[in-house]
């Protein structure tokens, strides 16, 4: 019973910050829609802050745990690189309440902390994608360091491009545009670290 509560609780946030945003949704909307007394959502997560946090920490590790079953059943470096690119924009696009804390910084320290963290898991993903192309010689740099920053930047600087057509914009138009931007840095890349013979 206290875990179908709890569900329903996140449940009900969740559709409420899909809706209006964190910032502008109240406790007693939470509880109204999940149909608890305020006091049980403050038994359950302690403040709103309690729930955004839940919310935010179960959706990062669902997207994470899917990431990582798909990038296992790819073996090209470069197809692993933009089906991740790929999946973190859906995970952005399916839930806007996340993507403004990620692309805005929105949201209280805890929020943008989740936030941080999820940045730095997602860097070391790409950093291990690298590392493999290295290791395949897709690119010939011993130090993939510098390509995992400018992918990281080309990606951030993509998503903050495309932050105001998240709602608009066909997901498959932006997925090819995701796709082709990380086939030309990618091959851009490794070309001129073969010249470099790094």
């Amino acid at each position: 019973m206290k875990a179908t509560k709890r569900r329903n609780i996140l449940a009900a946030a969740e559709k409420l910050f899909e809706r209006f945003g964190p910032a502008k949704t109240g406790v007693d909307e939470i509880a109204a829609a999940a149909g608890v007394a305020k006091g049980t959502l403050y038994n359950y997560f302690g403040s709103k802050e309690g729930i955004v946090r839940e919310l935010i920490t179960d959706k990062i590790g669902l997207f994470e745990k899917a990431l990582k079953a798909g990038l296992d059943d790819i073996s090209d470096p470069l197809e692993k690189l933009k089906s991740a690119a790929v999946e973190r924009f859906r995970f952005l696009h399916r839930s806007p309440y996340i993507a403004a804390i990620i692309l805005h910084r929105e949201g209280d320290a805890t929020s943008r902390e989740l936030a941080s963290s999820f940045e730095s898991r997602q860097r070391g993903i790409v950093a291990r994608i690298m590392d493999e192309a290295r290791r395949r010689g897709a690119i010939r740099r011993s130090d993939s360091a510098g390509i995992t920053d400018g992918i990281i930047y080309l990606l951030k600087g993509l998503e903050l491009s495309l932050k105001d057509r998240l709602d608009s914009a066909r997901i498959e138009d932006i997925e090819a545009e995701i796709t082709r931007l990380i086939t030309l840095f990618f091959s851009g890349a490794g070309k001129a670290a073969g010249k470099r013979n790094l």
